[in-house]
């Protein structure tokens, strides 16, 4: 009979190990180990009144001050999510997915991801919504923009007829 993992969930582990991979840290005495190692690690360690106000704030939930973020001082940044948000935006989408039969206009695969067929966010109608999968969405973003436009507006275009001859 094989012998059960170190840490007691009652999992199996493989041939030749005691835990299964990443169960010995579950163990307290791991735990203590590795708190004692960073505390010797840190021992004699003098740091500024500014590094320990930094590690006070990002521990206490505080937010951050504006313009300080990693983000704010990139120059490709654009002021946060740029997703514009109708009122019945999920609605929307449930009804894109649905015409759509829950599959990829491209490929045909099990779809999910509702995009903007044009790229522009504020023209948000569902005759310029499509359903894609996750690989094909992957490759509509890094691909050209211009070409991928009018292809995908022709399948929407498609989908549309079909629907309305469907009814």
């Amino acid at each position: 009979m094989s012998e059960l993992c170190g840490c007691g969930c009652g999992g199996t582990p493989s041939p030749g190990y005691k835990f299964l991979p990443g169960h010995h840290m579950r163990l307290e005495s791991y735990k203590q180990a590795a708190k004692a190692v960073l505390i010797k690690s840190n021992t004699g360690r003098k740091l500024s009144e500014e590094h320990r106000n930094n590690i006070s704030r990002s521990t206490t939930g505080v937010p951050k001050t504006p313009g300080h973020s990693v983000w704010d001082r990139n120059p490709n940044w654009r002021g946060g999510t740029s997703l514009i948000r109708t009122p019945n935006c999920l609605k929307l989408k449930k009804q894109v997915r649905k015409r759509d039969g829950f599959r990829c206009q491209v490929c045909g695969e099990y779809g999910y991801y509702v995009t903007i067929i044009n790229f522009d966010k504020t023209d948000v109608r569902a005759d310029n919504l499509i359903t894609l999968c996750r690989s094909c969405l992957s490759k509509r973003n890094r691909s050209n923009r211009e070409d991928d436009i009018v292809e995908l507006q022709r399948k929407a275009l498609r989908n549309i007829e079909k629907e309305r001859t469907d009814e």
